[in-house]
């Protein structure tokens, strides 16, 4: 009897371990099938604005953390573009007079899709500081008033969302303005008039940072995490 329980527990482990080396194989061969994800973080635009606050080292803390995957450099599920390359080919495409709106400013919804073919981009984030300010004065009773402002814009495209659009005849035969699949364009602005309390143009870079990103639902695009 022991005998035949020792044969049985070997042939029991014997397919137990066949069972997880077909398992390894099989998320290894899922795993070669994926494709890394290229990603293309361009330069934020007018980034100096927010020097005089210390709102540019947020924002750059904020967005290194943004595109930063987890064991990336074992599982390789991101290839960042060179920052580099991608503004030069931005101002190429700016710079070109193709793309450009009716009131003859750059087309960024044309622009993005194109931007990311040129550089063989799965999904582009370019950050736009379109306008900050801040300035603190004094009435004549000697209290403190601050005046502050600033408007974020998010331009992208995402490749995945792009192919993944379908056109239906109900969708058709809408006439409603959309952006372009796959084009990403988020803007928020926050300002401030009142006491001064110690809150001015960095808090609300902070602010105006955070509801962009939430609202283009960035991150989960660059790293995706299921939901169970």
């Amino acid at each position: 009897m022991k005998t035949i329980r020792l044969s049985s527990m070997r042939i029991l482990f014997v397919i137990s371990l066949l069972m997880t080396m077909a398992i390894f194989q099989l998320n290894t061969a899922q795993a070669a099938e994926k494709k890394t994800k290229r990603l293309a973080l361009l330069p934020v635009e007018n980034i100096s604005l927010l020097e005089s606050c210390g709102g540019d080292k947020y924002v750059g803390q904020q967005l290194e953390r943004l595109v930063h995957v987890p064991l990336n450099g074992v599982t390789k599920a991101v290839e960042y573009v060179d920052a580099r390359e991608s503004y030069e080919k931005l101002a190429s495409l700016v710079n070109s007079g193709k793309y450009v709106t009716k009131r003859n400013r750059p087309d960024y919804e044309a622009i993005m899709p194109v931007l990311a073919d040129d550089l063989d981009a799965d999904l582009v984030v370019f950050l736009r500081v379109r306008e900050a300010n801040e300035i603190v004065y004094h009435d004549w009773r000697g209290r403190t008033y601050i005046v502050a402002d600033i408007e974020l814009e998010l331009l992208g495209f995402d490749r995945a969302e792009a192919e993944a659009a379908t056109v239906t005849p109900e969708t058709a035969g809408k006439k409603k303005k959309s952006l372009p699949a796959g084009v990403i364009r988020k803007s928020v602005r926050r300002d401030i008039h009142e006491e001064y309390m110690g809150q001015g143009l960095y808090e609300l870079t902070g602010e105006a940072l955070d509801v962009v990103l939430m609202e283009s639902n960035m991150r989960q695009r660059i790293f995706p995490v299921k939901n169970k």
